[in-house]
């Protein structure tokens, strides 16, 4: 699982994630979100699902858990490029902004 931050060019941060969203990267997936958390310069997150293919129950819940942080902190989050299979599942969870 590739998890990376990447700046825009309209000041919010990018998560890019790759390959599979599981159990075995929530370690890695959750020092993402700290690391977003303690940023003094934390902005609005898009998650960038292009490369994203598979997600079980975990990567769910992982994605639930940063929709949560991002929203605590008064922020707004974007799920973008999911595969239209992954669609309804995210849309179900009320994690549905796409582009």
């Amino acid at each position: 699982m590739g998890i990376d931050w990447i700046e825009s060019n309209n000041g919010r941060k990018i998560l890019r994630l790759s390959e599979k969203l599981n159990f075995d990267c929530h370690k890695d997936f959750r020092s993402a979100i700290r690391h977003w958390d303690s940023d003094p310069r934390k902005s609005s997150v898009e998650v960038d699902l292009a490369h994203v293919t598979f997600i079980d129950s975990s990567g769910l819940g992982l994605l639930l858990l940063l929709k949560d942080t991002v929203r605590a902190a008064g922020h707004q989050i974007a799920f973008r490029n999911g595969n239209k299979a992954l669609c309804p599942t995210l849309r179900m969870l009320s994690l549905e902004t796409f582009s």
